[in-house]
């Protein structure tokens, strides 16, 4: 599908906006895809709202003039997109972090009656709305699971995607396409990322030290060893029990705010550490319980035993970033 129009909607908390380091190379990713146009604005745009509006459905004709451009034909024979920058919280929201490293949370819901308050209307032109932030498409324990058949996934009951796709129904803007990630969409250069949450220094055989045991088979598969004292459950979302007797404390990216899926570090009783990494969503056992770490969609785990350890697998064809339309990246619900 050609998208003629392209808008994107960087979300702020007062004046403040995460991602503006990224800003030109998103801009000139789109401009590349159009290389006969002589006037950028004429395919894309981009606009700054705030959190705040966005939860009140505040209407602005800074934000209204955008949205029409990008809903309207206007003589051409192409679509609009919309691309929506902010973090999610991986159960059906959205947030932005300002100066102070305070966060405010918007649900989709919210912004979908932002978006109709500022000028998206039944029948307009756009025809994907792309959300591009941390675990769109997980809710709570609920991940995204591949349609039977396909590649695509479906994303899970309540995720971000899911509770947009049905408002924009609900409020009668029918036949867009709404997508998001499964998983962490940034990760530290320091890390190597795949698309399922399986970084190389995810597991180690050496108890809780997180130095990487990964082997690597004939076809591409790449192979994670959970230490013994863990409890590897098959499934999916597969997870994992922690070893009984271990602290459990949030990464220090995550200390504020303590998400679930922020990122946690199992310390054991010798001190040795093991990381629960972002986009594993960690749920506690309380006082006398387990807690257990749910993977992503896409992680192949086998258990040794109860409470031995085991392997987690990544299949090479899994790791690999694939179009819009066949992905274990996005997945993807309609309005």
């Amino acid at each position: 599908m050609a998208y003629t129009r392209y808008l994107e909607i960087r979300i702020t908390y007062g004046t403040y906006y995460d991602f503006e380091a990224s800003n030109e190379e998103q801009k000139q990713n789109q401009l590349a895809k159009h290389p006969g146009v002589i006037d950028s604005e004429s395919v894309y745009r981009a606009i700054y709202v705030s959190i705040d509006d966005i939860i009140r459905g505040i209407y602005n004709h800074a934000y209204s003039t955008p949205i029409l451009w990008v809903s309207t034909n206007a003589g051409d024979s192409g679509f609009g997109k919309i691309r929506v920058n902010a973090h999610g919280d991986g159960y059906g929201r959205l947030y932005m972090k300002n100066e102070r490293e305070e966060v405010k949370y918007a649900d989709l819901t919210q912004f979908a009656r932002w978006l109709v308050a500022n000028g998206l209307r039944p029948n307009s032109q756009v025809k994907t709305i792309n959300l591009a932030m941390c675990m769109a498409a997980q809710s709570g324990k609920g991940v995204a699971s591949i349609v039977a058949g396909s590649n695509r996934l479906k994303p899970a009951t309540d995720s971000a995607v899911d509770r947009l796709a049905k408002a924009l129904t609900a409020a009668g803007c029918r036949g867009i396409k709404i997508t998001g990630s499964n998983e962490i969409t940034m990760v530290p250069g320091s890390e190597i990322p795949t698309p399922t949450g399986l970084k190389l220094h995810a597991v180690s055989s050496s108890g809780f030290s997180g130095l990487p045991d990964i082997e690597y088979l004939d076809d591409g598969t790449a192979v994670a060893i959970v230490p013994d004292g863990w409890n590897v459950v098959p499934g999916q979302p597969a997870y994992l029990e922690l070893p009984k007797k271990c602290r459990v404390e949030p990464e220090e990216d995550n200390a504020k705010m303590q998400i679930p899926t922020g990122g946690w570090i199992v310390t054991a009783q010798s001190g040795q550490q093991f990381p629960i990494l972002g986009g594993w969503n960690y749920q506690s056992g309380g006082f006398l319980g387990r807690g257990r770490a749910y993977l992503p969609y896409g992680i192949r785990a086998e258990s040794l035993g109860a409470n031995k350890g085991g392997y987690l697998r990544l299949p090479h064809s899994a790791s690999i970033l694939r179009d819009e339309r066949y992905s274990y990246f996005k997945a993807v619900a309609y309005s």
